[in-house]
């Protein structure tokens, strides 16, 4: 979280929080995106419990397990999609991380 903030996120949140949905609702008046990246199903249900009833939930990565979803999360008219590598153009792409790699954008270890 301190990453996050150090690259400019307004808000972090703590992930294992069972009130977690509500918070993120309280932050965005319900968020009209949400993404996931870890592909893990209870990660997944909540990005889908934050959204407002017409948000979309992008799934960057394969759930890693059978994605079951309770039907009262399924807001009405809600989208989940998936990302097929981003949809990057990797002739684009690459050279522009590369770009900010030698601007020194991105964080070190250090």
């Amino acid at each position: 979280m301190d990453l996050a903030r150090g690259l400019g996120a307004t808000h972090a949140f703590d992930g294992t929080r069972e009130d977690l949905p509500r918070r993120l609702q309280e932050v965005t008046g319900e968020a009209h995106y949400t993404i996931d990246t870890t592909g893990l199903p209870a990660v997944i249900a909540t990005a889908i419990a934050a959204l407002r009833p017409t948000g979309t939930c992008g799934l960057l990565g394969a759930p890693q397990a059978d994605l079951v979803l309770d039907p009262k999360l399924v807001p009405a008219g809600g989208n989940l999609m998936g990302s097929c590598e981003g949809d990057a153009v990797p002739q684009l792409l690459i050279p522009a991380l590369v770009r900010l790699w030698q601007q020194g954008r991105f964080p070190s270890k250090n």
